[in-house]
C-alpha cells in the first residue's frame, strides 16, 4: 500500500510541478512580449526550456493551447523553430499512445463477440471499453492542441520565420506532425508556394489533403493548378478536398476540370462534385457530365468570353456509366461503399407509435407496419437496402444495443451469396439492452480504418446509414443511463475529421422517442454531410 501511495504521490507531484512550471513560463512570456528586446530574449530562453515537456504532457488542452499561442507570439525564426520542435515532441508522445491504444483495441476485439450468455464476460468487455473511451477523450484533448499548432503556424508574418517553418516541417519524421505543419503553413498567406512544394515532395496523401484544406479560399494560379492536379489523386478523400478547394477558387476556369473529374468518378464522389457545381452555378443538373458539358458550351461566351466551342473537352470520356442512385430509407446515394448500423436495443421490441386513424387508403407497406415492431421495420428496410446493392458494391453491418457486434471483419462485396448471409444475420437480430450509440459509431470508424488520431487515411467505406429509435445511453446491460449526446457528436467529429464519410441518420418512430432524440439524429447527419430521415 505504501509503495502504491508513493507512486501516486510522485505522479501527483510531477503533474503539479509541470503545471506550476507551465503557469510560471506563461506569466514570464506574457510580460516579456511587451518588454524591451533584452527582456524578451531572456523570457524566450526560459520559455524554451519548459516548452517541449509541457506541451507534450498529458494535461488539459487549454493550458497547452495557451502555451502554443505564447510561443507563436515570438514572430521570428527562433519562435518558428521552437514551435516545430514542440509539435514533434507532442506527436512523438501521441504516436506512442496510439500504439498502446491499438493494443487495447485488439484486446477488446477478442472479447467483443457474440457468445453464450453464460460464458459472456460482460465485465471485462465493459472495463476495456471504458478504458478505450478514456483514451479517446485524451486523444480529443491532444487534437485541440494540434489544432492550436495549425492556427499558430498560420499567423506568422515574418518571412524568415515562415521559411524556417517550411524547412523544418520537411524534416519531421511522423506523418502526423507533417500533416499539422503542412496545413498550418498552407493557411498562412505567406506560405502558399512552400506548402505546395512540401506536398509535391511528399508520398503521403494525408499531407496533400492537409495542404488543400489550408489553401482553401485562395484563388491564385498555384492554388488552382495544384488543386486541379489533385483531382486525379489515388486517395478519394484527397480528390474530395481538391474539389472543395477549387470551389473556393470560384472562377469559371474551374468548371471544366470539375466536370471532367465527375466523369472519372463512379461512386459517391460523383454526387459530391455535382453538389459543388450546383453551388457554383445555381444550375440543378444531376451528376451527368454530358448535361454539364452542354450547359457550359451554351454559356461559354458569358463565362469566359468569345472563343471556339470545340475542343473544350478533348479528353472528356466517362470511365464507365454512372451507377444508378439507390434509395435507402428514402435517401438516394450512388455510394458503393456502405456501412449499415442498426439499433437492436430493448425499445426496438415495441410497436410503432401510429397516429389515430383508419386503414382506409393505406398502401400494402403501411398496412403491414400497423402491426409491426420497430425492430421488424428496421429489419425489413435493411434487407431491402441490401437487396438493392450492386454486386460490385461493398458493405458491412453493425448491430448495437448495450454492446456492439460487427457482422464481418472487413467490407464485403454484395454478391448474392454474401447477401444471403447478411439476410440471415439480420433475421436473427433480437432487441434487448440499451442504446449505446457511442460504441456503434466508434466501431463504424474502426471499419473505415481510422480513429480520432488514426494513421490510416483512405477509408474503406464512404457512407454510413445509422438506424436508431432512441437517444444515446451508456453500455450498462441492466440499467442503461442516458448520456450527453454531445459526447457522441464530438467524438464522431474527431473520427470523421480526415475521412469525409457521409453519415445519414434514420430515426425509427421519432414520435415516441421525443425531441432530444430527433435533435441528436439531425445533428449527427448535419455535422457529417448526411441527411436525416424518419420512419413513423
Amino acid at each position: 500500500k505504501r509503495t502504491t501511495a508513493h507512486k501516486l504521490l510522485a505522479r501527483v507531484d510531477h503533474t503539479s510541478m509541470v503545471r506550476m512550471r507551465g503557469a510560471l513560463s506563461h506569466l514570464v512570456a506574457l510580460a516579456a512580449l511587451a518588454a524591451p528586446a533584452p527582456a524578451q530574449e531572456d523570457a524566450f530562453k526560459a520559455l524554451e526550456k519548459g516548452f517541449l515537456p509541457e506541451v507534450s504532457a498529458r494535461m488539459d488542452a487549454a493550458s497547452r493551447v495557451r502555451l502554443v499561442a505564447l510561443v507563436a507570439g515570438y514572430d521570428n525564426p527562433a519562435g518558428a523553430k521552437l514551435l516545430v520542435a514542440g509539435l514533434a515532441a507532442l506527436v512523438d508522445r501521441v504516436d506512442r499512445d496510439y500504439e498502446a491504444f491499438q493494443e487495447l483495441r485488439k484486446q477488446y476485439a477478442e472479447v467483443n463477440v457474440v457468445a453464450d450468455v453464460k460464458k459472456d464476460d460482460y465485465k471485462t468487455r465493459t472495463e476495456l471499453q471504458n478504458r478505450l473511451m478514456e483514451e479517446e477523450a485524451r486523444q480529443q484533448e491532444d487534437s485541440k492542441v494540434l489544432d492550436a499548432f495549425r492556427e499558430a503556424m498560420a499567423k506568422f508574418q515574418d518571412a524568415k520565420a515562415v521559411s524556417s517553418l517550411s524547412a523544418d516541417a520537411r524534416k519531421l519524421k511522423s506523418w502526423r506532425s507533417r500533416e499539422v505543419a503542412a496545413e498550418g503553413i498552407a493557411a498562412n498567406p505567406a506560405g502558399t508556394e512552400s506548402a505546395i512544394r512540401l506536398a509535391q515532395q511528399e508520398k503521403d496523401e494525408r499531407v496533400t489533403a492537409a495542404v488543400l484544406r489550408g489553401l482553401r479560399g485562395r484563388a491564385t494560379e498555384p492554388v488552382f493548378a495544384f488543386a486541379k492536379e489533385s483531382l486525379k489523386a489515388e486517395s478519394w478523400p484527397v480528390r474530395l478536398e481538391a474539389a472543395l478547394t477549387l470551389e473556393k477558387v470560384n472562377q469559371p476556369r474551374i468548371l471544366i476540370p470539375l466536370i471532367e473529374a465527375m466523369s472519372r468518378e463512379d461512386g459517391r464522389l460523383r454526387d459530391d462534385i455535382r453538389d459543388v457545381l450546383r453551388r457554383l452555378t445555381s444550375q440543378n443538373f444531376d451528376a451527368e457530365p454530358d448535361q454539364w458539358r452542354l450547359w457550359y458550351i451554351d454559356n461559354r461566351e458569358e463565362l469566359e468570353g468569345p472563343g471556339p466551342a470545340t475542343a473544350l473537352f478533348g479528353a472528356f470520356k466517362s470511365k464507365s456509366p454512372a451507377p444508378e442512385k439507390k434509395s435507402v430509407y428514402g435517401i438516394e446515394s450512388r455510394s458503393r461503399k456502405i456501412l449499415f448500423i442498426i439499433d437492436s436495443s430493448g425499445s426496438m421490441r415495441e410497436r410503432i407509435t401510429k397516429a389515430k386513424g383508419t386503414a382506409t387508403g393505406l398502401s400494402a407497406d403501411e398496412l403491414e407496419e400497423m402491426d409491426m415492431t420497430k425492430i421488424d421495420l428496421a429489419k425489413r428496410e435493411l434487407k431491402r437496402a441490401i437487396r438493392g446493392l450492386e454486386p460490385e458494391a461493398q458493405f458491412n453491418i453493425i448491430m448495437f444495443a448495450s454492446h456492439v457486434v460487427r457482422w464481418k471483419e472487413k467490407m464485403v462485396k454484395g454478391d448474392m451469396a454474401t447477401k444471403n448471409e447478411a439476410y440471415a444475420f439480420v433475421r436473427d437480430l433480437e432487441a434487448a439492452g440499451g442504446t449505446w450509440a457511442y460504441g456503434a459509431l466508434q466501431e463504424a470508424f474502426t471499419v473505415a480504418g481510422m480513429g480520432a488520431l488514426d494513421k490510416y487515411y483512405d477509408p474503406a467505406m464512404d457512407t454510413v446509414y445509422f438506424i436508431s429509435d432512441g437517444a444515446p445511453t451508456n453500455n450498462d446491460m441492466n440499467k442503461p443511463e442516458a448520456v450527453d449526446p454531445e459526447t457522441v457528436l464530438s467524438a464522431v467529429r474527431e473520427w470523421n475529421r480526415l475521412g469525409k464519410v457521409k453519415l445519414h441518420a434514420v430515426a425509427i418512430d421519432p414520435r415516441a422517442a421525443g425531441g432530444r432524440f430527433v435533435d441528436f439524429m439531425k445533428k449527427l447527419a448535419a455535422q457529417n454531410g448526411g441527411q436525416y430521415t424518419q420512419r413513423e
